[in-house]
C-alpha cells in the first residue's frame, strides 16, 4: 500500500515532516526513530531527538491513500506544498525521494498551490499559532547551546534547554538561562549569572545555526 503521510509533534499537534511509504505506517514511524538515534545530521532527525529525550515520539497518520497506477512522487510534492504554508516542515527536500528545487519541482510546487486558499477559520489558527511561536518556529531564533564537563547539547529555544533540564531533576527555568545566556552585566559590572543548574550556555556559531535551521 502506497501511502503519504505526516509526522506530528505530540505536544502541539502541529505537523512537522510529510512522507512516503508503501510500509504500514507502524513500521515507517520506527524507521524513522531508529534513523534518528543511529543520524543527527538532518532536521528532521534533531526535531525526533528532541522529542525521545523527553520519552515523546511522532504521531504518524495517513494523508493520502496513492490511487492505483498514480505517481506517488507528485502527491509527495503537493502536500509538502500544501503543508509548507502551514507549518514548518522538517523535510530536507521538495518531495520526490529527495528532488532539490530544480526548475522542474519548482513548476510542480506552484502547480500544487494554485487554486489552495485558506479557510477564514484556518487563517485564524495560524495567526494565533504565529504568536506563540518559539524557538525553531520562530523565524528569527537562533538557538542556544548548553553544555558543561559531560555533554554539549543544542537546543531550539530556552525553554526547551528548561525542560530538558528540569527531565534531568534540576532547577531549572527559561528567565534565568536567559539571564546566563545574555551575561547583562550589573550597574558595578558583576554578571547576573554564569550557569544554571551545572550547565553553561552561549550563543551557536553561523555552521552550528545553518546545521539545525533553514534560515
Amino acid at each position: 500500500m502506497e501511502t503519504i503521510y505526516k509526522l506530528l509533534d505530540p505536544i502541539t499537534n502541529e505537523v512537522r515532516y510529510i512522507g512516503y511509504t508503501n510500509k504500514t505506517l507502524k513500521r515507517r514511524l520506527s524507521a524513522h526513530i531508529r534513523d534518528s538515534i543511529k543520524n543527527n545530521k538532518t532536521h528532521k532527525h534533531k526535531w525526533i531527538r528532541s522529542l525521545l529525550k523527553r520519552d515523546l515520539k511522532p504521531i504518524i497518520k495517513r494523508v493520502k491513500k496513492i490511487p492505483k497506477g498514480k505517481d506517488w512522487v507528485e502527491y509527495e510534492i503537493k502536500y509538502i506544498a500544501k503543508y509548507s504554508t502551514l507549518t514548518k516542515l522538517t523535510n530536507g527536500t521538495l518531495g520526490g525521494d529527495g528532488l532539490r528545487a530544480t526548475e522542474i519541482t519548482r513548476a510542480k510546487l506552484r502547480k500544487a498551490r494554485i487554486g489552495f486558499r485558506h479557510t477564514e477559520e484556518t487563517k485564524e489558527l495560524m495567526r494565533k499559532a504565529k504568536l506563540g511561536k518559539t524557538g525553531k518556529d520562530c523565524p528569527n531564533s537562533k538557538g542556544l547551546i548548553a553544555y558543561n564537563d559531560q555533554e554539549e547539547v543544542f537546543f531550539y529555544s530556552k525553554k526547551e534547554a528548561a525542560d530538558y533540564l528540569i527531565s534531568k531533576g534540576l532547577k531549572a527555568s527559561s528567565k534565568n538561562i536567559g539571564q546566563c545566556l545574555n551575561q547583562k552585566p550589573y550597574k558595578d559590572g558583576k554578571y547576573i549569572r554564569k550557569q544554571v543548574a551545572g550547565y553553561k550556555f552561549r550563543k551557536p556559531t553561523e555552521n552550528e545555526i545553518k546545521e539545525n535551521f533553514n534560515h
